[in-house]
């Protein structure tokens, strides 16, 4: 199952223009901060929504920029 959404991810990424590595690599502190920043906003909606499916997209959408990173 994870193997199958980091393919996705990863597809999604290179068509989109994001960065793909081939292979684990550092990621320098300014991508790291963008990457930070997005999963910190996702994890901010989730603490304050209003209900189940609010609550519901922001881990969603936490879990696709952390399979992001792992593709970047």
């Amino acid at each position: 199952m994870l193997d199958e959404a980091y393919r996705l991810v990863e597809e999604f990424q290179y068509k989109a223009g994001h960065p793909v590595n081939e292979k684990p690599t550092l990621m320098i502190k300014s991508r790291a901060f963008v990457r930070y920043k997005c999963m910190h906003d996702e994890l901010d909606e989730f603490i304050t929504a209003s209900n189940i499916y609010e609550q519901a997209d922001s881990i969603m959408d936490l879990i696709y920029y952390a399979i992001g990173t792992l593709v970047e």
